[in-house]
């Protein structure tokens, strides 16, 4: 428990007038969640809540997809208004939560998400064509990453907007520097969050300009309907593949070597790019996949794990992998099966069975994009790097 914590304790069983209000005067002075460093690498990260009068319970929200709430339960502090959940985390840890009070005396009962109010900091956590931007409490630990400064003005790409094909929007980006011959291409899932809350443009300024990752182009793809084209989707895989590619080849100056193009993603985005590789191989030889989905199965299939289980009976291909997983990822599922982390450690063991040249990596974060862009940064040099 954290010391403020054990100190009201203290106070209540001693009948000290005005404890609690002296915790939440300390409490609102310094901010939420209480962080505390334990050891070089590790901090305790102790999450408060002030008692409103209805809540019976009140979970800390961190991990989509998992029944979690079991796990993710506070207690209430004998004789006090305080919930807190304690949690150990990585000192460099980035990540993002929410509260859910819930007045149903069933512990399973979720109550409607709220923000630490706390707690100043916010994160997006996705972009809404409608402005109804998904908003959550951000957590950044002491050691973590500062964000990515721009360069200067002159070498900063150029972002376009295309319509490939009617209802399909994409936004280019060409790097400042020239190259004499077609530039390599990432072809990256949920176009808009990449580029915008992701300000995946800026890295590869700074990777470029430092000569990290020779200049490169991107297709930024937007999703709307996410649900739909991401999760293994043999039509939107054949457009990107036969309709977005072949016109990109002829409007801009990207190479068409399937080993110079490398799919982008996270979550379903990650799925995606895997199952494009899968479907594709002589269009694209390289795929980076942020938390990827793989956990998905098809209603006609249910078992989980689909598109591993296809990788584990064809043919090694011609395509190179990085993938990446939240260290935070480790909540129970709903559906029972594996943790999204342990799903990401299974299938790079697939892959490297069958021969697969292939990144594996745990950075330390959840499932949100708060946390995935050094990681992005690293496999871009790992897998678009001059070496």
């Amino acid at each position: 428990m954290h010391p403020r914590l054990r100190q009201l304790e203290t106070e209540l069983r001693a009948g000290q007038p005005g404890a609690q209000e002296r915790f939440w005067r300390v409490v609102e002075a310094s901010g939420a969640p209480l962080v505390r460093r334990t050891a070089v690498d590790t901090c305790q990260v102790t999450f408060v809540w002030r008692h409103d009068g209805a809540a019976r319970s009140v979970a800390v929200i961190q991990d989509w997809g998992a029944d979690g709430l079991r796990e993710h339960l506070m207690a209430r502090l004998p004789g006090s208004d305080v919930w807190h959940l304690e949690r150990p985390y990585p000192s460099d840890a980035i990540t993002t939560y929410q509260f859910s009070p819930s007045a149903d005396p069933d512990p399973q009962a979720a109550g409607p998400y709220q923000l630490d109010p706390l707690n100043p900091h916010r994160s997006i956590a996705f972009l809404s064509e409608t402005g109804n931007d998904f908003v959550f409490s951000a957590l950044r630990l002491p050691d973590a990453p500062e964000p990515v400064p721009p360069v200067e003005e002159a070498l900063r790409g150029r972002i376009a907007l295309h319509h490939p094909t009617p209802g399909r929007r994409v936004w280019s980006y060409t790097p400042a520097l020239p190259s004499p011959e077609p530039h390599p291409v990432l072809v990256v899932f949920d176009g808009r969050q990449y580029k915008d809350l992701l300000h995946l443009p800026r890295i590869l300024d700074t990777l470029i300009a430092a000569a990290d990752i020779p200049p490169v182009m991107a297709l930024f793809v937007d999703t709307p309907q996410r649900d739909v084209d991401l999760p293994c989707n043999p039509e939107f895989a054949a457009w990107v593949a036969n309709g977005l590619l072949p016109w990109a080849w002829t409007a801009l100056p990207v190479s068409d070597r399937a080993a110079d193009t490398i799919a982008v993603g996270c979550s379903y985005g990650g799925l995606a790019a895997a199952y494009l590789a899968l479907r594709y191989p002589e269009r694209v030889g390289g795929v980076i996949s942020q938390t990827g989905w793989f956990r998905w199965a098809p209603p006609e299939d249910p078992a989980l794990e689909w598109l591993p289980r296809q990788y584990a009976a064809a043919a090694r291909l011609p395509v190179n992998f990085h993938l990446s997983a939240g260290v935070l990822e480790t909540a129970r599922m709903r559906d029972g099966g594996v943790t999204q982390r342990e799903t990401n450690r299974r299938f790079h063991a697939l892959l490297r069975e069958k021969g697969y040249r292939v990144h594996y990596d745990e950075y330390h974060g959840g499932h949100d994009y708060s946390s995935l862009g050094e990681p992005l940064r690293e496999a871009l040099v790992l897998m678009a790097g001059r070496g």
